[in-house]
């Protein structure tokens, strides 16, 4: 069963609600009444919000967001999932590709997405 703490924000895109919580530094998401999960690669840190990807056995790390709103938080998951979008875009065999995406968050694609910069424009 999945433990909420102190709820954060919602995202509601593709048919699908997600909601996201923190629980001290970690980030949770649940996607439905039971299944939740740890948000990968995201930790908040002195009101910092730390981003980053593990990739060939080391670690990306994105540029610090200051945690002011909601939409920090939300932008640091989107700016995460868009660049692992485009680090697989950059290989062309199928198992490296999937090995990629698997690090996302997200159940859908990020780039070039209106809904999502609509979302965010409109927090």
């Amino acid at each position: 069963m999945f433990d909420e703490k102190e709820y954060i924000t919602n995202l509601s895109l593709n048919n699908q609600d997600i909601k996201f919580y923190k629980t001290n530094n970690n980030i949770f998401m649940k996607k439905d009444l039971i299944l939740g999960s740890n948000v990968k690669g995201i930790i908040i840190m002195n009101d910092k919000i730390i981003t980053k990807i593990n990739y060939n056995n080391d670690f990306i790390y994105l540029p610090d967001i200051n945690y002011t709103s909601d939409r920090d938080l939300l932008t640091a998951i989107i700016n995460r999932e868009q660049y692992i979008e485009l680090l697989a875009n950059n290989y062309s065999d199928k198992r490296k590709i999937n090995d990629i995406l698997s690090k996302k968050n997200l159940p859908f694609k990020c780039i070039n997405n209106i809904h999502i910069t609509n979302i965010l424009n409109n927090m």
